[in-house]
């Protein structure tokens, strides 16, 4: 074996968060999502959409809902609970019956907010992380959809296209960490 062979040989196997002579510094960032901004003809009601990011986000160590705001309408009020279940990071299993979603980010639990809006109970708020051992490779976009327990996409009521109803409206505040290598400052030296 060659002296570049050894010295480039990733012998242990570390993940890019494991290297011991590389530094990573962590950076915050957040990312508001509405169902306001969903394409209408692909995603006609505001429980289902997805919304691609103008940048992508790339070694996500964690993902944070901050905030919820979801519309007080059609019974929703009555519901114990409702499921975000987001494609891009199915998360935890819910529920042990048959009909209730698998693969869900968080399970919602409300408390009245402003006007005809729900809001997410503030003390569950730190609880609602994804964190990655292994980082996220990259996030581009977020599929979102609202169900019932029961894994049905919840109704919030028929909105008619092409006029948005702001009433049914949701939207929704994350936290995405990410990590990136520490870019070292150059040592002066002297040159002769």
């Amino acid at each position: 074996m060659s002296f570049i062979d050894n010295f480039y040989k990733n012998a242990d196997n570390l993940s890019i968060s494991q290297e011991p002579l590389i530094k990573y510094e962590e950076t915050k960032n957040f990312v508001h999502i509405s169902s306001v901004d969903r394409n209408l003809t692909a995603y006609p009601q505001p429980q289902e959409y997805s919304i691609k990011f103008d940048n992508e986000y790339r070694n996500i160590t964690s993902v944070r809902l901050i905030n919820a705001i979801l519309p007080k309408a059609n019974n929703v009020d009555l519901e114990p609970y409702l499921v975000l279940q987001i494609d891009e990071l199915p998360n935890v299993c819910l529920a042990q019956s048959a009909d209730a979603p698998k693969d869900a980010f968080l399970v919602l639990y409300f408390e009245q907010g402003v006007g005809n809006f729900l809001t997410i109970k503030s003390d569950n708020c730190n609880s609602l992380v994804k964190t990655y051992k292994t980082p996220l490779a990259k996030l581009d976009r977020l599929t979102v959809r609202i169900l019932d327990y029961t894994g049905t996409p919840f109704n919030f009521g028929a909105e008619t296209s092409p006029i948005i109803s702001k009433n049914l409206q949701n939207s929704f505040l994350f936290e995405i960490t990410t990590i990136e290598k520490t870019r070292r400052s150059l040592e002066t030296r002297a040159v002769f």
